[in-house]
This record gives C-alpha cells, sequence and structure tokens, in this order.
C-alpha cells in the first residue's frame, strides 16, 4: 500500500514536473515565434522599403516573389503582376542570364553582374544583378544603377571633350595657315558635337563667306566653299552676331527662313554659334544635323562643347587673321619698297612702271593693269604701260580729261570703281579696246604728284570681287607711289634735256671762241680744229676716261684763248718778234688762265691753256714745271701742238715735212716733250700714214 502511495506520488510529481516543463517550452515556442514574427515582420519591411530590387525566381527562369522597388523598376503596378512572369523577358540581351547562370554554377553565387534589363514597356535600363541558389528557387537583388551610369558616361564624354578641346587648342595654337586650320576646325567640330556637318561662314566687307565645310557632301547634295550671302539679307545670323548668343532651330520652321538658302535640302535642325575674338564679329560656325531617332538631339551639353568651339575658333581665326594681315601689310611694305627702289635706281620711266604693274597685279590680285599719262599740252590721257590685257587693241586708248571712267578719275582727281562693267557698257568708251577682255571690275586710281595730275592707273578684273577700305587705300598708295615715279622720269628727262641744251651751248660757244681766234689770225686758221681732233684721239689710246675726254676737248679748243690778250702788233705782226714782243707773247698762257679760271665749267679745263707751253725739261713757261709735274692733259697737247704748228706754213717760214717733224719730236723728247706720249704720237702718227 505504502508502495502504491509512494509511486502514485512520484507519478503525480513527475507529471508535475513534466507539466512545468511544458509550460516552459510553451513559453519558449511562444518566445521564439515572436521572435520570427517580429525578425520576419522586420525583414519583409526592409525588403519592401528596399530601394534595391529583391526577387526569387523558380529554378525554370519564373519570378516567385519581387518586391515593390523591383515591382516600379521592371514597370508593373504590384507584384500580382509580376509573378510567374519569364526573367527572360527582361533581359535586353538573352546572352548576359546564360553567362549569369554559368557563373552561378561555377562559384555557387554572383555578386554584382551588370546587365541591360527591359522594363514591362521595352525601356532599357542598367542594373546591377546579385543571384544565389537555394533548395528549388533563386533569390538574389537588383540595382538599378541607370542614372549613375548615364552619370559616368556624362562625366566620361566631359572628360573626352575636355581633352579633346585641349588636344584641339594645342593643335590650332601651332597653325598659321587660315585655310588649314578652317579645314581642322569643321572636322573636329563634327567628331566632338556629334552632327552631320559643320560649315564656318566669314564675316567680309558685309558679306557671309562659306570659307570651310566638312565633309563636302551630304544627301548626295554638295556644300559648296565659296557662296557669299550679305548679311543684311539673313536677321536670325545677324542677331546671333550681335548677340554673341548661340541658337539652334529648325529649318522646317518659320524662324528658319533667312538661313534655309544656306542648307535648304540638306539640315533639318541648324546650330548656328556666333565666332567673335575681342569685341570684334569674325563669322559663324554652323552645325547641321539631318535629324534621326538614333541621334542625340542639340542638348544644353552639347550647345556648350559647341559654343567651346566656337570661342577657341574664334580665337585661334583672330590670331591667324592678325598674322594674315600682318603678312599681307608686310608685303605691301615690301612692294612699295620694291617700287622706291626702282624709282630711286633707274630713271627709266618704262622700266619704272613695268615694275609698279608688276606690284599691282600681284599685291592686288587684280587681272590686269594699265597706267595712261597725261599729256600736258594736249591734255589727253594716253596707254603708256600695261600687263595682263589678252590683246594689244588697249595700247591705242586715248582719252580727253573727263572722257570716260579714266578722263573722270583724273579731271575729279578721285577714285572711281565700277563694279558691274558690263551693265555700265555704255558709259565705258574703251568697250571696243577692250572687247573679249571679259572684265566685270573696274577701277581707276588718279596719279597726282605735286598737287598736279600726271595720269590714272587702272586695274581690271574677270570675276565679280567685293573689296575692302584697306584694298582700295593701298591702290590709292600704288597710284601715289606711280606718280612719283612718273614725276621723277619727267623731271629728270626735263633735266637730261636741259643738260643737253646746256652742254651744247657750252660747246657751241667754245667752239665760236675757237673760231673767232681763227679769224682774227687767218695764219693759224683751223689749227683748232685740227689739234683737237689729233690730241682726243692720242688722250683716248692713252687710256683717259671720256668723263676727262670733255675738259681735255675744251682745253684744245680753248688753248689759245689768252692770245685775245696780245696785241694785234705782236700776234699778226709777219716779221720775227723782239725780246720785249716775246715777253708779251708768252704771258698768253696766265692771260688764259686769269680769263677761264672765274668760269666754274671751264676750271678743269685750264690744264692744256695754261700749261700746253711747259717743258719736260723744266724751261717752258709760264711756271717752268718740269716731268709729270706738267699735267697729262698738256703734255699731250704740247707734242700735237708743235707738230700741227712744224707742218703748216707761217709769215716767216714754209712747212716742215712729216719725216723732219717727226725727227724733230723724237730729237725733243725727254727735253720739250714727255717720252711715253712723244713716241706714242709718232707711232699713231707712222700708222695714221699721213
Amino acid at each position: 500500500m505504502i508502495l502504491r502511495i509512494e509511486n502514485l506520488l512520484q507519478t503525480r510529481s513527475l507529471h508535475l514536473q513534466l507539466k512545468n516543463q511544458n509550460v516552459i517550452l510553451d513559453e519558449k515556442v511562444r518566445e521564439r515565434t515572436a521572435l520570427l514574427s517580429t525578425s520576419e515582420t522586420r525583414y519583409r519591411t526592409l525588403v519592401d522599403n528596399a530601394m534595391t530590387g529583391v526577387y526569387q525566381t523558380s529554378l525554370k527562369g519564373e519570378f516567385l516573389f519581387a518586391n515593390p522597388a523591383l515591382v516600379q523598376m521592371l514597370g508593373y503596378q504590384d507584384a500580382a503582376e509580376i509573378i510567374g512572369v519569364r526573367v527572360l523577358d527582361h533581359y535586353k540581351n538573352p546572352q548576359d542570364r546564360e553567362r549569369m547562370l554559368a557563373q552561378l554554377k561555377k562559384e555557387g553565387r554572383v555578386i554584382n553582374f551588370e546587365i541591360e534589363i527591359l522594363t514591362r514597356d521595352g525601356q532599357a535600363k542598367t542594373a546591377l544583378l546579385s543571384a544565389s541558389q537555394e533548395d528549388n528557387h533563386l533569390s538574389g537583388m537588383i540595382l538599378d544603377i541607370s542614372e549613375r551610369k548615364q552619370a559616368e558616361e556624362q562625366i566620361q564624354r566631359h572628360v573626352e571633350a575636355l581633352s579633346t578641346l585641349y588636344d584641339l587648342s594645342r593643335t590650332l595654337s601651332e597653325m598659321e595657315d587660315f585655310n588649314t586650320i578652317l579645314d581642322l576646325l569643321t572636322r573636329r567640330a563634327v567628331e566632338v558635337t556629334h552632327v552631320t556637318f559643320a560649315r564656318v561662314l566669314l564675316l567680309e566687307n558685309g558679306d557671309l563667306v562659306a570659307r570651310a565645310v566638312f565633309p563636302v557632301r551630304v544627301l548626295n547634295q554638295d556644300l559648296q566653299v565659296g557662296q557669299r550671302e550679305p548679311l543684311a539679307d539673313h536677321p536670325l545670323c545677324q542677331h546671333v552676331l550681335e548677340e554673341n548668343t548661340p541658337r539652334v532651330l529648325q529649318l522646317e520652321g518659320p524662324e528658319a527662313g533667312d538661313s534655309a538658302p544656306f542648307f535648304l535640302g540638306i539640315a533639318q535642325t541648324l546650330c548656328v554659334i556666333p565666332l567673335r575674338a575681342r569685341e570684334r564679329p569674325l563669322g559663324l560656325l554652323m552645325l547641321g544635323e539631318v535629324r534621326d531617332a538614333a541621334r542625340e538631339p542639340f542638348t544644353a551639353e552639347k550647345m556648350r562643347l559647341a559654343r567651346s568651339i566656337g570661342d577657341q575658333a574664334a580665337s585661334t581665326l583672330h590670331r591667324a587673321l592678325l598674322h594674315e594681315e600682318t603678312q599681307r601689310r608686310l608685303s605691301n611694305i615690301q612692294a612699295l619698297r620694291s617700287i622706291d627702289r626702282a624709282i630711286s635706281g633707274s630713271f627709266d620711266l618704262r622700266l619704272t612702271l613695268s615694275i609698279v604693274l608688276e606690284q599691282v597685279a600681284s599685291r592686288l590680285n587684280v587681272d590686269a593693269a594699265d597706267v595712261l599719262l597725261l599729256d600736258p599740252i594736249t591734255h589727253m590721257l594716253e596707254y603708256t604701260a600695261g600687263r595682263g590685257f589678252r590683246s594689244n587693241a588697249v595700247q591705242r586708248s586715248r582719252l580727253r580729261l573727263g572722257e570716260g571712267h579714266a578722263g573722270r578719275t583724273a579731271l575729279e582727281q578721285r577714285l572711281v570703281s565700277v563694279h558691274d562693267l558690263q551693265s555700265n557698257i555704255k558709259d565705258f568708251v574703251r568697250a571696243d579696246l577692250l572687247a573679249g577682255e571679259d572684265f566685270k571690275c573696274y577701277h581707276g586710281a588718279p596719279l597726282i604728284a605735286k598737287g598736279q595730275v600726271k595720269g590714272v592707273l587702272e586695274v581690271y578684273l574677270r570675276a565679280h570681287r567685293t573689296v575692302d577700305v584697306e584694298w582700295l587705300n593701298f591702290l590709292e598708295t600704288l597710284a601715289g607711289q606711280t606718280a612719283i615715279a612718273v614725276d621723277n622720269a619727267t623731271l629728270f628727262e626735263g633735266l637730261q634735256r636741259s643738260n643737253t641744251e646746256l652742254h651744247l651751248a657750252y660747246n657751241t660757244t667754245i667752239e665760236g671762241w675757237s673760231a673767232a681766234l681763227d679769224l682774227r689770225d687767218k695764219e693759224t686758221e683751223g689749227h683748232s680744229q685740227r689739234v683737237t681732233e689729233m690730241t682726243m684721239q692720242l688722250a683716248r689710246t692713252l687710256g683717259i676716261s671720256e668723263a676727262e675726254l670733255v675738259h681735255v676737248r675744251r682745253g684744245a679748243l680753248l688753248h689759245d684763248i689768252g692770245k685775245m690778250g696780245v696785241p694785234d702788233s705782236i700776234l699778226l705782226k709777219p716779221d720775227k718778234l723782239t725780246d720785249d714782243e716775246w715777253v708779251i707773247m708768252r704771258r698768253h698762257p696766265q692771260f688764259a688762265f686769269e680769263m677761264l679760271s672765274p668760269i666754274a665749267y671751264l676750271q678743269k679745263a685750264l690744264d692744256i691753256p695754261y700749261a700746253h707751253h711747259e717743258k719736260w725739261d723744266g724751261s717752258g713757261y709760264p711756271r717752268g714745271l718740269a716731268g709729270e709735274t706738267i699735267p697729262m692733259a698738256a703734255r699731250i697737247f704740247a707734242v700735237v701742238d708743235v707738230y700741227d704748228a712744224l707742218t703748216s706754213n707761217r709769215p716767216y717760214r714754209a712747212a716742215w715735212s712729216k719725216e723732219k717733224t717727226c725727227e724733230y719730236i723724237r730729237e725733243q723728247a725727254g727735253k720739250h716733250f714727255d717720252p711715253k706720249v712723244a713716241e706714242l704720237f709718232l707711232r699713231v702718227v707712222s700708222e695714221k700714214g699721213d
């Protein structure tokens, strides 16, 4: 009994223990259940609120679960719509899933696998995928990195653009050739901004001129270089330049009416960028786009890039223009220097005008040019020189003052320009002379020197061309130089003529004095002419220069001019002179010196009149000179004078024979005469044979 009671108590005790244990277990289960519920709630809250897509798929590739972020990412309204959808339908490239599964099988998991996913409506996004495989499904996360990818690509494009701009700037800074700069600019503009084509239009004398384009052919149409349009005809382009603000326009829209002529039928969208440097408008960079869905629009970023290219282009073009202007002005200065050298180095007017016209044609880039000079007596403009004409008909040009364009240029003393000769042909009086020349433009500049019109410089062009103020100013400068050349040549011609007339007057006067002496002394008639001719012959043989021969001739003609101071009673005495009379007679060289030395142009001719009676041994008169102290002209003349005197009849003796006279001269060599001169004289006389 007691045993039963003990067993019963033990049973009850065990039951109580078990009951207590169950209570404890229930409490633990409840605690764990509560913890699991809390954890699941927290996990679901995290998954539902996560910005990253969370998913589960079956091994067949069908969605089992997708959190709201993924649902939104893929373009669905709620999770129910995505359950059962094939994952492969949202892969842009199906091969990406195959590569992902292969990596998962190999490594057991995939982390940050970059893929291109498609939304429900087909929009592509870039995402990073992570995945792991459990018993009967795949689970993982998808992070949308489209915006980050775009930002990275934008940064990369910006870096590439900056690098391109830097390279472009460095390349352009090393260039000087204008056309090469324009070619590189258009090529790089197309490459960097990804447009269809680029074109540079420069401002020239109020016109927009197409100077470069790339590529040269678009949609089977050529984009021509050289096209010229007045800026005033294109208000939008004018506005872009004035406001210095780029514009994007649709060429099919109403606002593009003024720009359509530039790209009609080619571009659909046009970006017009101003080219300005230091407040100087240079032109426009036009970026044209044949628009299609695959090409990017003119975004703000592209506009900034295009503007940066435009600014670089403007700076480089401005530098190139300054260099070109400097080179042009240097060339102009060199041209003027060449003309100055021609003017100062030659008084041949035709040669000088030839050089002038060569510079005019090359520096002004004209097809033909000529000079018409004004005859001061007839007041007619006559052709003097020209170049570039196809025929010689223009050489018959002869115009009155005020007649035709050239006559008006000379009469009004101003530049006359005609930009369309064909439409003004009735006013061109020389149209018949220039038939076949095909000239389109004419410019005439007056030749004015010292306030007087000397003629007209004319230039012709066979193609229409707008010229700037600098070109016209240089034409007038060249005309001024031409006028100086004409004036100098005219003055020199007049001076030469005056000098010739003066020399003729001098020589005629001297010959008149010589003839007067011969008339006074009939016995010596013809003596002066004979000794002059023989002296000149001997002087040339001795190598005396032509310049000195002028003075030798004058001295020979006037050798006895001093006898004008000798009384007739002595000079014309038929008998021998007394000693006292010889004293007077021997003074005639001194008389010659006194008569001729005050006359400047005869001072160099005094050697013969003053010293032809000096003797080699010093026994002559009036100064007793000896040897080489006697002027060479006087030594030459002494031999000739004695020879002519001895071979001529005199009142007090008969003429000597040639042989006797030559023997006498040979005997007097070294005494009366310079031995070398005497020897040469005898050889000349012997060769002459008379």
